[in-house]
């Protein structure tokens, strides 16, 4: 069996759960990783047998022979230089979101890509995993989405919070309503580019209402999705699920059908990484696009987009 090659660039939290997961698949082989911090590859390479090791993205993509890259860099600006040097030596490539955090920037890459005709995903990992697919299941046709409420909270207020990691949410309910016509949005801050609250409100061409809500003052990581539509109820609590089938005339505990998927064993698994991992290598096989690929990702980036500017607050241009 032919295997895959693949390099890793970023040997942070996720770049090791990239690692960690690609290392056991039987097709795949971790030919060589790249971090600009010497500890880190030194730890790295005393855990993992890899061939190659470098602190240089460019020498590792001019001198290493591989397939794919992944780019799992920080900060966020970042990703979009790192993958356009692997595009161009034809690598495929998988980029942690966000792709850019410029439009413009985004919409290059993605031309790039084509041009090369290479495979980009972007690491919206929310749509692989299992509790966001069985809720999308549950709404699948006939089934129609009427209200789509996302609710997410992080421990602190980050640069431009809202497309570094309140996007994930932004992408699940493109995911789950499609794509919108008409968006409302306010927020808070002291710093613009440091928003700690929005609020938008989002009208989609399905007829489906989304809201969502983004906040860093909580004090927590909270992450809620709702979904109503068809007398039918999914709250996806992360890391829990439930579903409500509900009767006209009220909600009844007693005749409403409960299920709760509980908390998660198996982190990379429950959290999608594996699946997205697995799909991009797939994808790259058999020469097919990805369910979160570059063009799809400039969708959520455009929403992302239209939300700031609603807001007043700095566009992604």
């Amino acid at each position: 069996m032919k295997k895959v090659k693949v390099g890793i660039v970023g040997l942070g939290r996720q770049g090791l759960r990239h690692l960690s997961t690609l290392s056991r698949f039987e097709d795949v082989e971790v030919v060589a990783v790249c971090d600009i911090n010497e500890n880190s590859l030194r730890n790295i390479l005393n855990v993992f047998r890899i061939p190659s090791h470098y602190t240089d993205y460019k020498e590792m993509a001019e001198k290493q022979g591989f397939d794919c890259a992944f780019v799992v860099t920080k900060p966020d600006e970042t990703h979009t230089e790192i993958t356009s040097t692997f595009l161009e030596e034809g690598k495929h490539v998988y980029c942690e979101k966000p792709m850019a955090t410029k439009l413009f920037a985004a919409k290059n890459v993605v031309k790039q890509a084509k041009k090369q005709g290479r495979t980009l995903m972007v690491g919206y990992n929310r749509r692989f995993m299992p509790i966001f697919m069985k809720a999308k299941q549950e709404f699948e046709s006939p089934n129609k989405i009427d209200v789509c409420k996302s609710a997410m909270c992080g421990e602190k207020t980050i640069f431009r919070g809202l497309n570094s990691n309140y996007v994930h949410l932004v992408d699940t309910l493109r995911w789950f309503c499609g794509e919108p016509k008409n968006v409302q949005a306010v927020s808070r801050y002291e710093d613009p580019n440091y928003e700690t609250t929005i609020a938008a409100l989002i009208e989609f061409k399905s007829d489906a209402i989304g809201i969502h809500l983004c906040n860093s003052t909580g004090g927590g990581y909270i992450e809620k999705v709702t979904i109503f539509g068809k007398n039918k109820t999914v709250e996806v609590d992360t890391p829990s699920l439930t579903f409500k089938n509900l009767r006209s005339g009220g909600y009844n505990p007693s005749i409403s059908d409960l299920l709760t998927v509980g908390s998660w064993r198996d982190f990379s698994y429950k959290f999608g990484f594996e699946q997205a991992d697995r799909h991009f290598i797939d994808c790259v096989k058999n020469d097919s696009p990805p369910l979160t690929s570059g063009e799809d990702s400039l969708k959520t980036l455009g929403l992302v987009d239209t939300i700031y500017r609603k807001c007043g607050l700095p566009p992604l241009t």
